[in-house]
């Protein structure tokens, strides 16, 4: 008896030791995953909305628990007998799942309720809001600077070769990116859009009397239409290079093809 259950432990530590193989190779595949990356890194620019996050619905948990005990502790047979235990009551009324295992019974609870409801929506909407703006424009630029790097590897200048003095050409970051339209796109947006907001802080230092209702509004605006401008000029100047490299490839194989058959 004792074997037969000593048998069945190691081949439950074997099938466990198998699963965690799997997971470790995913992780490694995970890894070496450029599109993966991009994810991560753009999750990690967002932390700080993250945190903003749970700070915001902490708080309003902390707040909820506590009126709602101060509320409820008085009834006969309540289940809000301590304010951590409100507090688990409110984390699943914010986040609207609700388990009903703790429900409030006076008027006033419920309306407690009602209200951790509709605060804890209005807070979740708005900072998933700020956080998917920017981890959409983190990850855009990001692609594009993956895109930028793929054209690069396929580019028929060699950069390793010598200038035409026979001098080696400059192998910086700075003339890499500068021979690099899409990275060009990128900085010039970037630039503009900094611009656009410090005209956006300067029209908000003005007093009320000075202020339009539609200055706001015109650089939201004017901001769209700069990000729309530059994402249509990204889009344009890729298909340039895409056709450029299609022709060069071309030439190339008839170039070759040529000398084989001279050969």
């Amino acid at each position: 008896m004792a074997g037969s259950l000593r048998t069945l432990r190691m081949v439950r530590l074997a099938r466990m030791a198998v699963r965690l193989v799997r997971v470790l190779r995913i992780a490694k595949f995970a890894r070496h995953s450029e599109v993966l990356s991009v994810v991560v890194e753009s999750l990690a620019e967002s932390i700080t909305g993250i945190w903003v996050l749970v700070a915001f619905v902490s708080m309003w948990a902390l707040i909820s628990a506590t009126v709602v005990y101060a509320v409820e502790s008085d009834q006969p047979n309540t289940d809000f007998d301590s304010i951590p235990a409100a507090m688990w009551w409110s984390m699943s009324t914010i986040s609207t799942v609700g388990y009903g295992d703790m429900v409030p019974e006076t008027a006033a609870g419920k309306v407690i309720g009602g209200a951790s409801m509709l605060g804890g929506i209005l807070i979740t909407s708005i900072a998933v809001a700020v956080i998917t703006t920017t981890f959409t424009e983190n990850y855009q630029q990001k692609c594009h600077r993956m895109e930028a790097k793929k054209l690069n590897r396929f580019r028929q200048l060699d950069e390793s070769a010598p200038g035409p003095n026979g001098t080696p050409p400059p192998d910086s970051d700075a003339a890499k990116n500068a021979d690099n339209p899409i990275i060009a796109w990128d900085e010039l947006e970037q630039d503009v859009l900094q611009h656009i907001a410090r005209l956006e802080a300067e029209l908000l230092d003005r007093p009320l009397r000075h202020r339009n209702d539609n200055t706001g509004m015109a650089v939201n605006m004017l901001e769209d239409q700069a990000r729309n401008f530059f994402k249509q000029g990204r889009s344009l100047t890729q298909q340039i290079l895409m056709a450029k490299m299609s022709e060069q490839l071309l030439a190339e194989e008839a170039a070759t093809e040529s000398k084989v058959s001279a050969v």
